[in-house]
């Protein structure tokens, strides 16, 4: 299917497309949440933790979007409670605390909590092999980049190091790790596009 074919399909159809592993119809949902998620995600980090941890909720919804039903909920409101639970994750239990925030996710009820915590590791079979294709090509993508980039990206997306721990590893400022894990996003999004 063309890039210009999927603008014209309905959401419900881009999350069918998106649970077939197209990525044409998962960046169309990336590109349609992005903004939102990144304000929804600014109530609780800080602003220069919004982009690592937005691109990680839309990892995260990637791998296991077979695990998204419609019948429990929008797709938004699936999206957003798996960026808000990385959110937390990304404070520290010791941070929420100290700062009186919560320490769950915002949706306990027992339907919805198996559609959210998606980071339960009960994988079928072809759940973990599409999981682990996935992963690979993510780090074909890393490896793809250019030396300056590569290593920090790994220790960014890969072993989710903080900044701070990625400047101490590497003998960098901590601005110049920053830039360069902005760069680096920029370039994943444009290989990931330019595969499609």
């Amino acid at each position: 299917m063309e890039k210009t074919g999927l603008k014209h399909i309905s959401e419900e159809d881009l999350i069918q497309l998106a649970k077939k592993k197209n990525e044409g119809a998962f960046l169309q949902l990336y590109n349609k949440y992005r903004e939102g998620l990144k304000i929804h995600l600014g109530k609780i980090i800080n602003p220069w933790d919004v982009d690592d941890v937005c691109l990680q909720t839309f990892l995260k919804a990637f791998l296991n979007i077979d695990r998204y039903d419609k019948n429990k909920g929008e797709f938004r409101t699936w999206l957003y409670t798996i960026g808000w639970n990385n959110a937390l994750d990304h404070l520290g239990q010791g941070k929420r605390e100290q700062d009186n925030m919560p320490t769950t996710s915002i949706d306990n009820s027992d339907e919805s909590s198996a559609a959210t915590r998606i980071s339960a590791p009960d994988k079928t079979v072809d759940e973990a092999i599409s999981f682990q294709e996935d992963y690979d090509k993510l780090l074909r993508y890393i490896d793809g980049l250019s030396e300056l980039y590569r290593d920090i990206a790994k220790d960014r997306f890969l072993e989710e190091l903080e900044y701070n721990e990625i400047a101490a590893r590497r003998d960098l400022p901590l601005n110049t790790v920053k830039t360069r894990i902005k760069r680096a996003k920029e370039f994943l999004q444009k290989m990931m596009e330019e595969d499609m």
